[in-house]
C-alpha cells in the first residue's frame, strides 16, 4: 500500500525529443517561405511591369494607334490604356525610371508614348527588393524585355520575351 504515485514536476528525455522535432519539422517546412516573401513581390512586380510593356508595344503596333503609359515613381503605379479603359497598377518595389533619352528619375511622374511603331527609344524601369535590384529593360531594337536581378555578390539575367 505505500504504491502512492506521485506527480513529477520533469518531462522525459522522449517528449522532450518529440517536441524539438514538431518545431524542427515546423521550421523547415515554413521558414523558406518566409525567406522568399520579399523577393518574390519585387519578382512578381518585374514581370508585371515585362507584362505591361510588352502590352503597350505590341497592342500600339498590331492596332497602329498611340498609347501612353504614366508611371508615377512617387505614388509606385503605372496607369495605362487596358482592355477596360484605364488601368492603374500599383508596383510596390517600384524605385526609378529611365528613357535612354532622359535621366534616371526616382521622384517624378514620366509619361512614356508608345507610337503606332511601338516604343522607339530603350526604357529601364528599376524595382529594389529585399535582396537587390531588379531591372526591367526593354531593347527598341529587338523589342524584347529583359528582367535583370542585380544581388549584392553577383548580376544574373532572364530573358523575358
Amino acid at each position: 500500500m505505500n504504491n502512492i504515485i506521485r506527480r513529477r514536476g520533469a518531462f522525459t528525455l522522449i517528449e522532450i525529443m518529440i517536441v524539438v522535432f514538431i518545431i524542427s519539422l515546423f521550421a523547415v517546412i515554413v521558414l523558406p517561405s518566409f525567406y522568399e516573401f520579399g523577393s518574390a513581390g519585387s519578382e512578381r512586380d518585374a514581370r508585371m511591369v515585362a507584362s505591361i510593356i510588352r502590352y503597350l508595344n505590341d497592342t500600339s503596333q498590331n492596332t497602329q494607334s498611340k498609347l501612353t503609359l504614366i508611371v508615377n515613381v512617387d505614388n509606385k503605379t503605372f496607369s495605362y490604356p487596358g482592355r477596360k479603359g484605364k488601368e492603374t497598377k500599383i508596383i510596390g518595389s517600384l524605385y526609378s525610371i529611365r528613357l535612354s533619352s532622359s535621366k534616371e528619375e526616382t521622384k517624378k511622374s514620366v509619361t512614356i508614348h508608345f507610337d503606332a511603331g511601338g516604343l522607339s527609344e530603350g526604357l529601364t524601369v528599376k524595382l529594389r527588393g529585399d535582396s537587390g535590384f531588379y531591372d526591367v529593360i526593354y531593347n527598341p531594337y529587338s523589342g524584347k524585355v529583359v528582367i535583370e536581378k542585380e544581388d549584392d555578390t553577383e548580376k544574373t539575367g532572364r530573358e523575358e520575351s
